[in-house]
């Protein structure tokens, strides 16, 4: 008997340690206008609600035709409400090359899709340049995600470990009357990881043999 459980102690070992296959629980959100009527309050939220129940391992964001005369003006931030009523959100960017606690922030424009990730190493702020003119333009693509000054924003510590489920919001403020933008819609993907069910079944396959044997001996 002591055997036999010994068995089953190294199947179960065997099935936490099997494989694990990569899923993505991707959706996408509207898109629109970027308010700048007001100074300090405008601001347009886009929300996305997702059903699927599965844990995150990495969290990533894009946000398609964003334009925009000023990218020292946003600020950017995705937040998740899951259905328990947790929230917990994150900076995508926030005052671009606004490095004091006053002047514009950079002045750079964005045309077109930017999707925020942390496995890459593109820096936003850096991307933005140094040119200090209108006829700068920050090159579409993937960035890190970055925060007040700068520094990286880790989307995958954030997120990492909560369920999917739940509802994705999208908010950029303009904290400018000066300049106007928008966007024509964004999305989230979400990478989750699972047993590989092959793998498990297998391995609870072999040990149900195994002892249906013994007992026939």
């Amino acid at each position: 008997m002591a055997r036999r459980l010994t068995y089953l102690f190294s199947l179960l070992m065997l099935a936490i340690a099997a494989p694990a296959f990569a899923d993505t629980v991707t959706d996408s959100g509207s898109g629109g206008t970027i308010s700048n009527d007001v100074p300090g309050t405008g601001s347009i939220a886009s929300t996305i609600t997702i059903t699927d129940a599965k844990i995150i391992q990495n969290a990533r964001f894009g946000i398609q035709d964003l334009s925009h005369e000023w990218v020292g003006d946003l600020i950017a931030t995705v937040t998740h409400e899951d259905p328990t009523g947790d929230i917990q959100d994150a900076t995508l960017f926030f005052r671009t090359g606004k490095a004091q606690s006053s002047g514009d922030g950079d002045s750079s424009d964005l045309v077109g899709d930017y999707v925020f990730r942390d496995d890459v190493t593109n820096d936003w702020w850096s991307a933005a340049g140094s040119g200090g003119n209108d006829s700068d333009v920050i090159p579409v693509g993937n960035y890190r995600a970055s925060g007040m000054f700068g520094g990286f924003v880790d989307l995958d510590t954030i997120f990492a470990g909560r369920t999917t489920e739940g509802d994705w919001t999208l908010e950029i403020s303009d904290l400018s009357e000066e300049h106007g933008g928008s966007f024509s819609g964004w999305n989230v993907e979400l990478i989750t990881a699972v047993p590989e069910p092959t793998s498990a079944l297998a391995i609870f396959g072999a040990g149900a043999l195994f002892l249906r044997r013994r007992r026939v001996a």
